[in-house]
């Protein structure tokens, strides 16, 4: 912002105050957005994910003895346009080759019923490093055990 810029909203209060209230709200609707219903053509990304990086934190596996890198959410069944849910997908075809021929997935970002059969497969082979739990939701435990074997976020 220039300072010219600087000086007439310090000047106009009222100005400044709209032009933050403007901002606040584009920021929400990106952030928030609104979802297609199911089946529809034409869906937009899964509300605050991007369909072109994966954003990701750091979570500790016990399992595998050290931090790895995971999406910064939770991935399940629904999200679409997900960068993330992209990755999944890259790993478990990665991992699981010719089984995954047999039906194979579709990496298109899009969290489906394909998706959820494949990551509860997954959580089933390695029920120790994913939590032990076969519910077919890519959280921080199942996440960080696909970058462990595979690396893919």
């Amino acid at each position: 912002m220039t300072q010219v810029a600087h000086r007439s909203l310090v000047r106009r209060p009222k100005r400044a105050a709209a032009l933050l209230v403007t901002a606040v709200a584009v920021a929400t609707a990106v952030l928030v957005g609104t979802a297609a219903p199911a089946g529809a053509a034409s869906r937009s990304a899964t509300p605050a994910y991007s369909p072109t990086n994966c954003s990701t934190t750091k979570y500790y596996n016990s399992w595998v003895g050290a931090s790895e890198t995971v999406p910064n959410h939770v991935l399940s069944q629904g999200d679409y346009g997900d960068y993330c849910v992209a990755n999944l997908q890259w790993g478990i075809d990665n991992m699981y080759g010719s089984a995954a021929d047999q039906d194979p997935i579709a990496i298109d970002g899009n969290f489906g019923a394909q998706t959820y059969a494949w990551v509860r497969r997954f959580q089933s082979d390695y029920k120790s490093c994913s939590g032990n739990s076969v519910d077919g939701i890519a959280g921080n435990k199942t996440n960080s055990c696909m970058q462990y074997l595979e690396g893919v976020f």
